[in-house]
């Protein structure tokens, strides 16, 4: 029979895990902010116990999914930029989990071992580290975790916009835009739980708003989020259709979407004519849309979730406000009409130079 390990065996399992994990290689990335401590960067490491003699009275970890991935580089850059802004007596660091989640035991020991105050986390996935999270607490670290929008279990608190709510937003909107009898491509993601439930909200928008006479053409996952994968899809898709052969492509985020437009661009389709669907309001989809070759993007706004962690993890801090709950943030459907308030805000922060 197979005994259940308990809580403190598990920790002590996933220590043992992050002490293995830290002995790996070091070296940061070359985009990397800093004082990003990146996942196996031991030397970072130091450095962040360094920090602990500053006169600044909170340190606060900041765990980004995957910095080489630009919605998830802007949600850390965007917690940074609110804490140096209006936190001035907090630290932060960001820690690259690179796309790992079983980086995320390491974040949790360099934060204890560290002497954080609090950990922003954006999870790479739905791996449940109830159990670590639960022990920093314990510990005097407080754990707030962006981008997710899960029911709260009293270890941690969620903030975030419904993945099924964002697809259902561009939907609505492609449902007004979409030709009569409109063919659909589709690029769902990578088939993860955030992918699926926007694609499941896309689609129940056309259905509500009585658009049976879309067709969905084909519809493939992509590898992950990035550019390159959503136009290696739509490579194999212009050997197939003709630009008469379909009218528009729905993708779960800009990037997909943007390397879909570059890919039809290249083989001679008129990007102004087809339509585009993406999520996130990304710096590049913003550009797609001034220009003219997006025809909707939603805005998942990291500054909002940015402001509001931060405040978040002070209030627990700080002791103002230690309850554990889930904050739901909404979407902005970002067309041609308000495009340009949404570039002048990646200009701000960064994100378009």
């Amino acid at each position: 029979m197979k005994k259940e390990m308990g809580r403190a065996g598990k920790l002590a399992l996933a220590m043992c895990l992050a002490g293995t994990m830290m002995m790996g290689g070091c070296g940061k990335s070359a985009d990397a902010l800093e004082g990003t401590v990146t996942a196996g960067d031991t030397k970072a490491a130091e450095g962040t116990k360094e920090a602990e003699s500053t006169d600044k009275g909170y340190k606060v970890l900041i765990g980004c999914s995957n910095r080489a991935q630009s919605f998830y580089a802007w949600l850390a850059d965007a917690c940074v930029q609110e804490i140096n802004a209006n936190y001035p007596d907090i630290t932060c660091e960001i820690y690259d989990l690179k796309g790992d989640s079983t980086n995320v035991p390491t974040m949790v020991e360099l934060a204890e071992t560290g002497g954080y105050n609090g950990i922003i986390v954006d999870q790479v996935d739905e791996t449940d580290y109830s159990d670590l999270y639960e022990a920093a607490r314990e510990n005097g670290i407080y754990t707030v975790m962006t981008n997710d929008s899960r029911e709260p279990n009293g270890i941690v608190t969620l903030i975030g916009l419904n993945n099924y709510g964002l697809g259902h937003t561009v939907g609505e909107a492609a449902a007004e835009k979409l030709p009569k009898n409109a063919r659909l491509l589709v690029i769902p993601g990578p088939g993860d739980v955030c992918a699926l439930d926007r694609r499941d909200g896309f689609f129940d928008a056309l259905k509500e708003a009585g658009r049976e006479d879309v067709t969905i053409l084909a519809e493939q996952n992509s590898i992950d989020w990035q550019k390159e994968n959503g136009m290696s899809v739509m490579e194999d898709w212009t050997q197939k259709y003709g630009e008469s052969d379909f009218d528009a492509v729905y993708c779960s985020n800009d990037d997909l979407a943007v390397g879909c437009i570059e890919v039809c661009a290249a083989a001679g389709y008129d990007t102004q004519k087809l339509q585009f669907y993406g999520i996130d309001g990304l710096a590049n989809g913003c550009n797609a849309v001034k220009n003219g070759t997006m025809t909707v993007t939603v805005l998942q706004n990291c500054n909002d979730q940015a402001k509001t962690a931060a405040e978040c993890i002070y209030n627990m801090m700080t002791g103002k406000d230690t309850e554990c709950k889930k904050i739901l943030l909404d979407p902005e459907v970002i067309t041609s009409d308000n495009v340009d308030e949404i570039i002048a805000m990646h200009e701000a922060n960064g994100m378009l130079k």
